[in-house]
C-alpha cells in the first residue's frame, strides 16, 4: 500500500454522533485504536499496521508492546503481541473502519472463526465525541472494558478516567485502575511488557 492509498484527511467532515447530534464542520478527533497479532511475524505485523496508520497522522503516538495470552477462541493459539495508538483525524468513523480493514487485508488476515488467530487485528476503540452503534461498528468498542490486552496499552497513552464517553458507559473506571476493575494483580503474568520490542518506524 502506497501513500496514495491513505484516505485524504483534508477538507473532510466528521460526524459527531454523541447525543444524537451531527456536526458538518471539519474537526480533528482524537482517536484510539488497538492492534494485535499472534500469527507469523508478530512484531512485523504490528509495524505494518503502524506504518499505515501514520499516514493518517504523522504525530501518531504508540504504546509499548505487550505479550498477552489469548482471550477466548480456539485452544492452542500462540500468545499475542498487542499495542495501541492515538491519532487525530477528521475522517468519519466508517472511513476509518474501511481503512483499517484495508490494513488487515494487506497483512493477509483471514477470518475463519470468531476470536481465532490472526496476522493483524486493528480495532477502533474510542473517538472523541463519537457514540455510535451501527451494524458492524460500535464506538466505544463494546468489549474494550473487559480486555486487559486493550486497556494496558491504552493506558500508556491516556488516563482512561479522562475519556468521558467511555466512563459515562463504564463509570467504574472513573475511580479505579483497570487492573482493579478487572481484578488483576499487579504481577499478573497474563500480560507482559516487551521493553526491547519497538514498532515505531520513525
Amino acid at each position: 500500500m502506497n501513500n496514495n492509498d491513505a484516505p485524504n484527511t483534508k477538507n473532510q467532515s466528521a460526524t459527531t454522533l454523541a447525543a444524537g447530534t451531527q456536526d458538518s464542520h471539519t474537526y480533528l478527533r482524537k482517536t484510539y485504536l488497538s492492534l494485535g497479532s499472534n500469527l507469523g511475524d508478530r512484531c512485523g505485523n504490528l509495524l505494518l499496521g503502524v506504518k499505515e496508520l501514520i499516514k493518517l497522522d504523522e504525530g501518531l503516538q504508540i504504546s509499548r508492546v505487550y505479550e498477552t495470552k489469548p482471550a477466548g477462541g480456539p485452544a492452542g493459539q500462540s500468545n499475542y503481541y498487542n499495542a495501541a495508538v492515538s491519532l487525530e483525524t477528521s475522517l468519519h468513523p466508517r472511513d476509518i473502519l474501511s481503512y483499517v480493514n484495508s490494513i488487515e487485508h494487506a497483512a493477509k488476515r483471514v477470518r475463519q472463526e470468531r476470536f481465532g488467530p490472526r496476522t493483524l487485528d486493528v480495532d477502533i476503540l474510542i473517538m472523541d465525541g463519537v457514540l455510535m452503534s451501527d451494524g458492524d461498528l460500535t464506538i466505544p468498542h463494546p468489549r474494550m472494558h473487559e480486555r486487559a490486552f486493550v486497556l494496558a496499552p491504552l493506558c500508556d497513552l491516556v488516563n482512561v478516567a479522562e475519556l468521558k464517553i467511555f466512563t459515562a458507559i463504564h463509570p467504574e473506571f472513573k475511580t479505579a485502575s483497570w487492573r482493579d476493575v478487572l481484578g488483576l494483580a499487579e504481577a499478573d503474568n497474563g500480560i507482559e511488557v516487551l521493553p526491547d520490542v519497538s514498532i515505531d518506524p520513525r
